[in-house]
């Protein structure tokens, strides 16, 4: 009788072990697959709409027409919440039958649950570093020939063009939000709970720098996902990567708008900016990773 019990669990395990793989991909893939399709399908239906009626009268035609970053940031901002709610009641669904998790309950659900906040000093040193890098990379990739060619950049002369407080709202809040909550919430968050953080990070900076779209936006995509999913790791706040794209969203767009980063390659726009951002940005990183070192006792050691 013990042995049949024995071998009935053993046996239980090993089916639990065999349907793990699938079950994290459902988690992982799922939520992001459906993001990704909903946000394009409510793009390309506003795009389509918006096309139909511009030969007609009426705000809707020439909303689009006259005011075209103020049209793609609320067409962003539509599509983002589309993909959210979709991602939301797939999830609700296989809660219902048992067989997944809601993450947008709460930041607590999908953050890694931080032991110990990150003081002020260690939030002002990833906020240069996020702002910097991310300027070098702007200024890198505009004065890159091959990837300038790339479609990005119409769609970036339109949110230079944007109204700040529309631009603010699109580009410094929803965006940030709902692409952190998939990306670094769900994407690497489960991913990390699965397995190592390279990895983890890898596969979210990288499905982030496709969700780009274009090859100069899915560069930057790439290298700042990467850093987000670092400094998510670190700080153990999804609030953090949160606040931190948005500011450095906010930043770009801000000084793009002054016409700062557009203007020739002197300054700021230069060779000599890129490099003093770089610069700032690896400063910020080593005081980061100074700072993680030695608070060896906090952090993902301790973590299950």
């Amino acid at each position: 009788m013990r042995r049949e019990r024995k071998r009935g669990s053993e046996q239980c395990r090993n089916e639990k072990g065999s349907r793990r793989p699938a079950a994290l991909l459902r988690a992982v893939f799922l939520p992001f697959l459906l993001f990704v399709l909903v946000s394009d399908a409510v793009q390309l239906l506003l795009t389509e709409l918006s096309q139909r009626f511009s030969s007609g009268g009426g705000w809707a035609a020439h909303f689009p027409a006259e005011y075209p970053g103020e049209w793609q940031a609320l067409v962003l901002m539509l599509a983002a919440g589309a993909g959210l709610g979709a991602a939301r009641l797939a999830e609700e669904l296989a809660a219902r039958r048992g067989a997944g998790e809601s993450f947008l309950r709460g930041f607590p659900e999908v953050s890694l649950r931080p032991r110990s906040p990150w003081r002020m000093r260690e939030k002002l040193f990833s906020a240069a570093l996020c702002v910097s890098l991310g300027l070098a990379l702007n200024i890198l990739l505009m004065q890159s020939g091959p990837v300038e060619a790339g479609t990005g950049k119409e769609a970036e002369g339109l949110v230079f063009r944007t109204v700040w407080p529309v631009a603010f709202l699109c580009y410094g809040l929803v965006c940030p939000l709902a692409e952190e909550l998939i990306f670094r919430g769900v994407v690497y968050g489960r991913l990390r709970r699965a397995g190592g953080v390279s990895a983890a990070a890898l596969v979210s900076a990288a499905l982030f720098g496709v969700w780009h779209g274009n090859l100069r936006q899915g560069l930057y995509g790439f290298a700042m996902g990467l850093v987000l999913s670092l400094l998510y790791e670190s700080s153990e706040e999804l609030r953090i990567p949160v606040f931190l794209h948005g500011l450095t969203n906010t930043v770009i767009f801000t000084l793009g708008g002054l016409g700062v980063l557009q203007s020739a390659p002197e300054g700021i726009a230069g060779p000599g900016g890129s490099a003093v951002f770089l610069a700032a940005a690896g400063v910020s990183a080593a005081f980061l990773i100074r700072e993680g070192m030695r608070g060896t006792g906090k952090g993902m050691k301790d973590r299950p």
